[in-house]
């Protein structure tokens, strides 16, 4: 019940503001995990990592949802486990987010797969123009997606 009473004060509060830290990014994308986690049990593994200093960075909110979402919409394996690896990179310039999961092509493919993605593109040329760089690809058992967005602090 604490997980969701925060993910509802931060969509209903944080979403109306420009810009949140990523701390608070991360916090909502741990609880939205740990509720996945109680439907999944013993067959969700994930890892958040971070490296460098993120307690100053700013962001759009929602910017990194819609991504751990399709992990669970689309990365699942055969055998019906869910394995997400999440990374969060901070140099001088630039934020690198690095989400990597489970992948099983033949249970992942659906006819209506792809909008997602192509919203958030789209969103994401609204909030950075060029300055972006979204690659997202299957490998043999992982979707993996890299975006590196530019720092703003606070």
């Amino acid at each position: 019940m604490l997980k969701l009473s925060e993910i509802m004060e931060y969509v209903l509060y944080d979403v109306n503001h420009k810009r949140i830290s990523l701390v608070k990014e991360i916090n909502y994308v741990q609880n939205y995990i740990e509720l996945e986690k109680i439907r999944k049990g013993d067959l969700l593994e994930c890892s958040i990592e971070i490296t460098g200093k993120i307690d100053d960075v700013i962001l759009p909110p929602f910017l990194f949802l819609p991504f751990v979402e399709n992990c669970f919409k689309h990365g699942q394996l055969s055998s019906g486990k869910i394995s997400i690896e999440m990374n969060f990179k901070r140099n001088e310039k630039e934020l690198e987010f690095i989400l990597k999961n489970s992948y099983h092509q033949e249970s992942a493919y659906n006819e209506k797969s792809g909008i997602g993605l192509i919203n958030i593109k789209r969103r994401l040329e609204l909030l950075y123009g060029n300055s972006f760089d979204l690659k997202n690809y299957p490998t043999e058992d992982q979707y993996i997606v890299v975006l590196n967005i530019p720092i703003l602090c606070e």
